[in-house]
């Protein structure tokens, strides 16, 4: 047992010699750091991270996806977390369209695309991928009950297409972990308790 750890954490040590000779100079964020030592080592892709960090899976096949095919410049290694910052941005827009005016939805953008959360966007963490399903999940769980008095059959079909998507971000954030509990007790509270309820709820 020890003796297989050591050999393995040699090959992961020269898999992260490698493939830090390949990240751009000066690149100097611990996240990257992070990132890479996951993603290169292959043996600590589904077990515990270095400095006791944590990702979900899905996130870190698709980084390791990104690495294998086009390696570790700057723009593979961030591709995935701005990929989900600007689905973020394109969600805030389609929620203000939908159920906001347009100073709310301005606001909504704006509050997505600046600070913290819009930092995160370019950096090599998950917490994109979080605020990406956090955001969209519960959105997707009152627009699957949309309108209150929809037929029976086309609001099932809603419903169920939201749980497997809710199922799937489970994979990729723990904002979705987060939020969808919550957002499943709103949406059966709509379906089972009727119209009056879910206007009060939606």
């Amino acid at each position: 047992g020890r003796v297989r750890g050591g050999q393995l954490g040699v090959r992961g040590l020269q898999r992260l010699e490698l493939a830090a000779q390949r990240v751009v100079i000066g690149v100097t964020d611990q996240g990257v750091v992070e990132g890479v030592i996951a993603l290169v080592v292959e043996a600590d892709l589904v077990g515990q991270l270095w400095l006791g960090q944590t990702a979900p899976l899905g996130w870190l096949f698709l980084q390791r996806g990104m690495l294998l095919a086009f390696g570790t410049s700057e723009i593979a290694l961030r591709f995935v977390p701005v990929l989900f910052g600007l689905a973020t941005l394109a969600a805030t827009v389609w929620i203000g369209r939908r159920w906001m005016t347009a100073f709310g939805g301005a606001a909504l953008t704006s509050l997505c695309a600046s600070g913290w959360v819009a930092y995160h966007f370019l950096e090599l963490k998950q917490y994109s991928a979080d605020v990406f399903w956090g955001l969209l999940i519960p959105v997707l769980a009152a627009a699957a009950v949309e309108p209150i008095n929809a037929p029976p059959q086309p609001r099932l079909r809603r419903v169920t297409a939201w749980w497997t998507l809710a199922t799937i971000g489970q994979f990729f954030a723990v904002g979705a972990i987060l939020v969808t509990p919550a957002s499943a007790l709103a949406l059966l509270a709509i379906v089972l308790l009727g119209s009056r309820l879910g206007i009060i709820i939606v």
